[in-house]
């Protein structure tokens, strides 16, 4: 059989993917004077989405977007702050493995293509034994040199990954978990069992 065109056109046009939905944003500023919301869906802009402060003082806004990942932060008063829900998500699967996370935002966007000031606390993390693997989305040259920085200082390891390939964080992740729980030696375990995000971590480490 012989598939009808325009029936194929009006279901890809219908598509999850590719229609939008509201989506709640929650920031908690009670003494902010503005809140924005910036991100890859309005171009990093900072008066596309104003947001609106509650009775109760914390700022909401509503936005359509479309099925899929989207990078954002809010702009209070004028200053960017990353979503916190995420890293309480984060710090509470640090807890239950006894290992502390860190938190590092190198959005050139967000920074005025200027490198945050990171030398002094990465070298503390150094000096107390906290290695700090970092892994980085995309090819931003700026925060690359940031990023690597702080794995130099931490002697730990930095490594880029393409968000399409899902396995490649999985992997890297795997091997940051299996370190945070046996140190170095289930490291190189994991890395002779041909683990390739085994083998990048180690051997930065060595």
């Amino acid at each position: 059989m012989r598939s009808r065109p325009s029936n194929s056109s009006h279901h890809s046009r219908y598509s999850a993917r590719n229609m939008a939905k509201p989506t709640n944003f929650f920031c908690a500023a009670p003494e902010a004077q503005s809140v924005a919301e910036v991100g890859d869906f309005n171009d990093w802009g900072p008066h596309v989405h104003p947001m609106q402060q509650q009775t109760d003082g914390s700022w909401h806004l509503q936005i359509p977007l479309n099925h899929g990942h989207h990078h954002y932060a809010f702009l209070v008063d004028g200053k960017p702050v990353l979503d916190p829900r995420i890293m309480r998500e984060a710090l509470m699967r640090a807890a239950a493995l006894g290992v502390p996370i860190i938190q590092h935002a190198e959005d050139t966007r967000l920074t005025g293509g200027c490198s945050m000031n990171l030398g002094p606390t990465s070298f503390r993390l150094g000096l107390r034994g906290m290695p700090a693997f970092v892994f980085q989305e995309g090819h931003d040259p700026v925060a690359e040199q940031a990023f690597r920085e702080i794995a130099r200082l931490t002697r730990g390891a930095y490594c880029r990954f393409d968000l399409s390939a899902a396995h490649e964080l999985s992997e890297l992740l795997r091997a940051a978990a299996v370190y945070a729980a046996g140190g170095v030696k289930a490291l190189a375990d994991l890395s002779a069992r041909r683990s390739a995000g085994a083998q990048k971590l180690l051997a930065q480490m060595r």
